[in-house]
């Protein structure tokens, strides 16, 4: 069953949005396997669930470090301190503690605990799902969904998001060409990192040029192949979930709608507790 939802997650997300990175089908993919291992042996449903979110919230972020460290090297976390060492010498910093930082460490190391504190979070509000699913009022979840006007919403195609518009990749990028002129302004720099960053952008350029031009193609064609498969084989349930994006959109509102007084963390908890409700329920209603 969960090989079955993880494939057809996959093409929905294909159909939908053909110009999803790959990278995030492999997470998907990561991610199921993750859930069969953990949900189909001995463990319990909330440590299970726990453990699920914390890990895959990690490899998320490891997952991203590892790709920008292929696609630019060692020399962007060299980068990154020497332009951070470069602002806190103009700053006259250079003898605090901010001076002894290794700021690209720091990156690394605030990055991946952010998307841990984020695992916690969701695998105590997934371990505690069931509980509060079983507590819910039914009634009023599958009457306020049966209240609720589709607003006539389209699908609306997805322009392709280009690996060069990703606020992480310019960042990167506008970092490397500020020190390349920050170099030839100010000669104590050293000419030789100047030449580190050309070799890193020109690295980056290349595996583009090779990704885009020639891998990418052959990967697409055999993902399209085989998610077309799953498309075939599992139609029905495409097409309704397809066709049920615009009553999911009017859920999203009305959870909205439903937690506008409460606030912070409950408020966001609440929000996805509804909008799971109402779809599980209203499936439930369906089926009966």
């Amino acid at each position: 069953m969960l090989v079955k939802g993880m494939l057809i997650a996959a093409t929905v997300k294909f159909i939908v949005a053909p110009y999803t990175p790959l990278n995030a089908y492999l997470a998907l993919f990561i991610q199921g396997g993750l859930g069969w291992a953990l949900f189909s042996g001995k463990i319990n449903y909330k440590t299970a669930a726990f453990s699920l979110a914390l890990v895959t919230l990690l490899i998320s972020s490891l997952q991203r470090i590892i790709v920008y460290t292929i696609v630019f090297g060692l020399t962007l976390w060299d980068s990154i301190n020497l332009f951070y060492d470069f602002v806190v010498k103009q700053l006259y910093l250079q003898n605090t503690f901010l001076g002894e930082i290794n700021f690209s460490w720091f990156i690394v190391v605030f990055y991946i605990f952010l998307h841990l504190i984020a695992g916690i979070l969701i695998g105590v509000f997934s371990a505690g799902l069931p509980y509060k699913l079983n507590k819910a009022q039914r009634e009023r979840f599958i009457l306020q969904q049966k209240a609720l006007n589709p607003d006539g919403a389209t699908k609306r195609s997805r322009k392709r998001k280009s690996f060069l518009r990703k606020p992480s990749v310019v960042i990167i990028l506008l970092i490397s060409i500020a020190m390349i002129i920050i170099s030839y302004l100010y000669p104590e720099v050293g000419k030789s990192e100047t030449k580190k960053i050309m070799i890193m952008l020109i690295r980056f350029i290349s595996i583009l040029i090779i990704w885009y031009l020639l891998l990418l193609p052959i990967v697409t064609k055999a993902l399209k192949k085989q998610l077309g498969k799953t498309k075939i084989k599992y139609g029905r349930e495409i097409e309704n979930i397809i066709t049920g994006f615009p009553d999911i959109k009017n859920i999203v509102f009305e959870s909205w709608r439903m937690t506008k007084q409460e606030k912070g963390i409950k408020k966001l908890g609440n929000f996805f507790f509804y909008i799971i409700a109402f779809i599980i329920f209203a499936e439930s209603e369906n089926e009966n």
